[in-house]
């Protein structure tokens, strides 16, 4: 009977032992768990944190980038009646600048238009004055020739052996006297009507050419029944300017290309200058000054 109750008693304490260990365990378990949830959710707060602070990081780099590449914004345009009225008054300006100019101008043309009248009468007159020289060279170039064929022995002149070397050199002076006032006279007035044409042209040219004289596009080639253009009169006067300056180039080029060596030159001469003033077009001043002759009487 002791024997039975001893072992009742120890199995009861295994018993009681068992579910000792089993709670401690249990125990053990719960305080696992409650020690590791605390740490997964700091570890939890702390990506949050982190997640938050990088996406500040990322707004902060796009705004700087995005201040730095945008320009800045322009000042406000001013008023639409402000902007109108200064710009009708920057088109009056603009317009009495030009009218200022364009009289300037105008003077100035009709000025060198008046000059270029003076010195085409002169014109004239030279080549008129050069006519009669041309012809009296054509004769003694044709009577030098005549002489050149006469057999002086077979005639009664025979008794004057030197008669024909002295013939010949007084035909030889008389042409060399008239190519002398050809080429020292009337070249020289002719190139002198050239020049004075030339710088009335450059006068009115440096005039237009001026930084304050800038005219508008409506303005150079507005015209009237009494005025031309302004375009037209400088087209004008660049003709004129150049048809002095050919026909004198080519008078002066078959002037000292002549001499009494060549007879049959000598007397091609007045027909050959003829040539020279028709490839000069020698109308082409005097339809320049028909042109502008309303122009010129306008006060």
């Amino acid at each position: 009977m002791l024997q039975g109750s001893v072992v009742c008693v120890a199995r009861q304490q295994s018993h009681r032992r068992c579910r000792v260990a089993m709670a401690t365990e249990k125990e053990r378990g719960a305080r696992k768990a409650r020690s590791v949830q605390p740490l997964s959710i700091s570890f939890g707060a702390t990506s949050q944190s982190e997640a938050r602070e990088t996406r500040k990081c990322r707004l902060k780099e796009r705004r700087d980038y995005i201040s730095q590449h945008t320009p800045l914004p322009t000042q406000r345009s001013p008023r639409p009646e402000r902007h109108s009225r200064s710009a009708g008054e920057e088109g009056l300006r603009m317009a009495s600048g030009d009218s200022s100019s364009l009289h300037t101008i105008h003077s100035a043309l009709q000025e060198c238009f008046r000059a270029l009248q003076e010195q085409h009468e002169a014109w004239k007159r030279v080549l008129a004055a050069c006519t009669p020289l041309l012809s009296s060279l054509a004769n003694l170039a044709e009577q030098m020739q005549a002489s050149q064929k006469v057999s002086f022995a077979n005639t009664p002149l025979r008794d004057f052996p030197d008669l024909p070397e002295r013939l010949r050199h007084k035909q030889q002076c008389a042409m060399e006297a008239l190519l002398e006032v050809l080429q020292q006279d009337h070249l020289m007035e002719l190139q002198k009507v050239r020049d004075t044409v030339g710088v009335c042209v450059d006068s009115v040219f440096r005039l237009c050419e001026q930084p304050g004289d800038g005219l508008s596009l409506e303005t150079t080639f507005q015209r009237s029944a009494s005025c031309p253009s302004l375009a037209d009169m400088l087209e004008w006067l660049l003709d004129v300017e150049e048809f002095y300056h050919r026909v004198y180039l080519g008078l002066k080029f078959l002037l000292l290309q002549v001499s009494y060596t060549n007879l049959m030159e000598m007397q091609a001469l007045p027909k050959a200058w003829e040539q020279v003033l028709q490839q000069g077009l020698q109308n082409t001043a005097e339809e320049v000054l028909l042109k502008v002759s309303f122009f010129l009487e306008a006060v």
